[in-house]
């Protein structure tokens, strides 16, 4: 893990935090997840079942798993 660095944008990975410049760019966990996935997969098509799994886990040990459209 390391840093990732974007135009204005800086994401630490070790902080879990994002950065514009040198102010803190708020993001919820699931948020910081889901940028840093796409980030660690630049440059390919990220399949939604991935995203998923990678972001959200197989659900079991989370409450209310991964979200859903009703």
């Amino acid at each position: 893990m390391g840093n990732y660095c974007f135009g204005d944008y800086t994401i630490d990975t070790q902080l879990r935090r994002l950065y514009r410049r040198d102010d803190v760019a708020p993001l919820t966990p699931k948020a910081f997840d889901t940028l840093l996935a796409l980030i660690e997969r630049a440059g390919r098509v990220v399949e939604k079942d991935e995203l998923l799994r990678v972001v959200w886990g197989d659900g079991s040990s989370r409450r209310g798993g991964a979200p859903r459209r009703c």
